[in-house]
């Protein structure tokens, strides 16, 4: 895999894990270690989060805008990771499924509403 993607992928993990770190403070769900460590991550994933949202924001490609392209791709990531890993697994197989069909992902139609700017 190329070095962009797998930067493009710590990019949009980046507000997820900030979201669950965020939200396992204050609990004793994990120990006192990986919690001083979860917070230098944080810190970390913070930067990678603005500096990754500022790439899109000047970009655009795949016919439409950069900010709409990462609200979309970001939404995306948001949905899979609110499934039950049976759900995820399901989808991974239905994805898999298509792709030995031969799907075309340039030629696909993706709906949604621009940015308000």
């Amino acid at each position: 895999m190329s070095k962009t993607l797998e930067y493009n992928k710590l990019g949009f993990l980046a507000p997820v894990l900030i979201e669950v770190i965020d939200n396992l403070k204050g609990t004793n769900q994990y120990k006192q270690n990986l919690k001083r460590h979860l917070n230098g991550v944080l810190i970390e994933l913070e930067k990678v989060n603005d500096y990754h949202f500022g790439l899109y924001q000047n970009h655009s490609g795949e016919g439409m805008d950069g900010k709409d392209l990462y609200h979309l791709t970001s939404k995306a990531y948001d949905f899979l990771f609110s499934k039950q890993p049976h759900e995820v697994v399901t989808i991974s197989q239905i994805i898999r499924q298509v792709e030995e069909k031969g799907i075309d992902y340039k030629n696909q139609n993706i709906e949604f509403k621009p940015i308000v700017k």
